[in-house]
C-alpha cells in the first residue's frame, strides 16, 4: 500500500510530547483532522521546534494514519483575527492530550431572565501522572452587551462554555483567550476574573 501523503496548514499541534501506549506523541490538526507523530521525546520536541500553527506542511501517512515524515512547505502565518486567540475545541483537544483523567463541573452563578444576563463556574479536576491531584476554577458571563447578535439568545450556554474556556485555559497554561469568551472574536477590553487553584 502506497504512502498517503497530507497537504494544509497547521490549525493546532500539541504542545509537548505526550506518553501514548508505552510510546511518545505529538497530534497535528490539518483540515480538521487530528494525526499523531510517534518517535522519541527528543526527536518529537525537535519536530515541536520546527513547526508552528498556521505553517503549510505535507505529511506522509502510513496506514494508520500515522506520521511518518514532516515537511514544511511554507513557514509564512496568514495574519488574521484570531491569531491572538485560541479555541474552546483548541483548549478541550489540547487537555485530552495532557491529561489523560480529568473531568469538567459547572454550576450557575447567577441568572437574571430579564436583563437576559449568567454567570457560571467551571471547575476542571485533573489527575496528573505522578499521581497528584489538581483543581482550577473559572468563571464566565454573558450578556447581552458581550456577546455578538448571532448568540445572545443562546446567553446561558456562552456563559457556561465561557467558564469552561477558562478553566481549560488555567489547567493546560494558555494565556491566549478563547475565541467564545469574547464577542465577535474580538480581545476582551475588561480586565479578567483571577482564577483559583488548589492543589
Amino acid at each position: 500500500m502506497e504512502d498517503k501523503i497530507i497537504q494544509g496548514k497547521i490549525e493546532w499541534i500539541s504542545p509537548a510530547p505526550k506518553e501514548f501506549n508505552d510510546t511518545m506523541s505529538i497530534g497535528i490538526k490539518i483540515g480538521g483532522v487530528f494525526y499523531n507523530k510517534y518517535s522519541s521525546e527528543e526527536e518529537l520536541k525537535e519536530h515541536l521546534k520546527l513547526l508552528k500553527k498556521g505553517y503549510e506542511v505535507e505529511l506522509t501517512l502510513d496506514e494508520r494514519k500515522g506520521i511518518k515524515t514532516i515537511e514544511v512547505i511554507s513557514d509564512k502565518v496568514e495574519e488574521k483575527g484570531f491569531d491572538d486567540l485560541t479555541t474552546f475545541e483548541e483548549l478541550l483537544e489540547d487537555a485530552h492530550t495532557k491529561f489523560g483523567d480529568f473531568t469538567i463541573k459547572t454550576e450557575m452563578v447567577e441568572n437574571d431572565w430579564e436583563k437576559q444576563r449568567a454567570i457560571f463556574k467551571a471547575t476542571v479536576d485533573i489527575i496528573s501522572n505522578d499521581g497528584g491531584s489538581y483543581e482550577y476554577q473559572a468563571y464566565g458571563d454573558a450578556t447581552q452587551d458581550n456577546c455578538g447578535e448571532m448568540v445572545k439568545k443562546h446567553y446561558i450556554r456562552m456563559a457556561e462554555t465561557r467558564a469552561i474556556a477558562r478553566a481549560l485555559r488555567w489547567a493546560t497554561n494558555n494565556a491566549k483567550a478563547a475565541k467564545e469568551e469574547t464577542e465577535d472574536g474580538k480581545l476582551p477590553e475588561e480586565s479578567e476574573v483571577p482564577s483559583e487553584k488548589t492543589n
